[in-house]
């Protein structure tokens, strides 16, 4: 009933056409008539937008409220130059959510190859250092088999450049079972461990 009152009275005040000035004026000031026309004037090309990007783990809704919302601040914040429309301004925002979404995603994917991966990174020794900073957080089990892959006691009392990640077929051995069981004990406990470590690297994982 609400959504409907604001759809008429969006209908009888303002079309494409609307002054671009009033626009800003009504997003700077937070006027829910303003905003709730220019989400329902731009969702559908956000949406399309947003499907174009594989493996997006946030949905084009919430897409579109994170980008009002940056926009509504930048305007406040006298950060718009009015050099594009409002609707160009907001899509841009939009698609750059998303293209820091999708590198979020490859930098997981990419870590987690690392990790996983048998062969010896030539990168190992400081992504040794940093997940030696955030794996205490994880659960006892995630600990123990975290441990076994990179070759730390449980004293930790110093890593040396030239240790290597533990294969699963000997930390199968060591916890009797399987060698894709163990791969896929460790894998589970990764993704778990994959923002804490892409935290601590502040986006410096390529």
């Amino acid at each position: 009933m609400q959504m409907g009152f604001v759809t008429n009275r969006i209908k009888g005040v303002l079309n494409d056409n609307q002054d671009e000035k009033n626009l800003v004026d009504g997003l700077r000031n937070g006027d829910p008539h303003i905003i709730s026309y220019i989400y329902k004037r731009n969702m559908p090309v956000i949406r399309n937008m947003s499907n174009q990007f594989p493996n997006m783990t946030i949905e084009a809704e919430d897409v579109m409220q994170e980008g009002i919302t940056r926009a509504l601040m930048n305007v406040r914040a006298g950060k718009f130059n009015k050099q594009s429309s409002i609707h160009t301004y907001l899509y841009g925002i939009c698609k750059n959510i998303c293209l820091k979404e999708t590198e979020r995603i490859k930098r997981n994917e990419e870590l987690e190859n690392q990790l996983i991966n048998e062969t010896n990174d030539e990168n190992y020794f400081d992504l040794l250092k940093t997940v030696l900073k955030v794996k205490n957080r994880m659960e006892d089990k995630c600990l123990e088999i975290i441990n076994m892959r990179f070759n730390l006691d449980k004293n930790e009392t110093g890593i040396e450049g030239n240790q290597k990640l533990l294969p699963f077929d000997q930390i199968a051995k060591n916890l009797s079972i399987e060698a894709d069981n163990a791969r896929q004990r460790f894998s589970r406990c990764l993704k778990k461990l994959i923002d804490e470590v892409n935290s601590a690297l502040k986006f410096q994982i390529r």
